[in-house]
């Protein structure tokens, strides 16, 4: 399995545990749900355990795009030659214009511009 393969399952699963937990918070709100601890703990279905894991998993995320950001923005400074020394800033190949790019296709959904 590749290193993207790998993320994209884990995003998936990430996506599905998050979605969960909407429902989740929907459903104690809407009244479908009673707030409740259980002992035995019920990871699956304590609404505490569900929004928790679900949290975590959100943070993990932020962190991990963290990193990914000052990897790419480091990228584009260290090898910062003429933006556009091979075409136009939106259609040039080279890796600091497809850097660039990223990141503001980043800021753009973390902005929620993008939606």
């Amino acid at each position: 399995m590749s290193a993207s393969d790998s993320i994209d399952a884990l995003l998936t699963d990430h996506a599905t545990t998050i979605s969960v937990a909407y429902q989740k918070v929907n459903d104690l709100s809407a009244g479908r749900e009673r707030w409740r601890l259980s002992i035995p703990a019920q990871p699956e279905s304590d609404p505490d355990l569900v929004i928790g894991r679900a949290l975590r998993i959100a943070d993990r995320q932020l962190r991990a795009l963290e990193k990914a950001i000052k990897a790419l923005s480091q990228f584009a400074r260290e090898h910062g030659r003429n933006p556009h020394q091979y075409g136009q800033a939106d259609t040039c190949p080279c890796d600091c214009c497809w850097t660039e790019r990223a990141l503001a296709e980043v800021r753009v959904t973390l902005s929620g511009e993008g939606k």
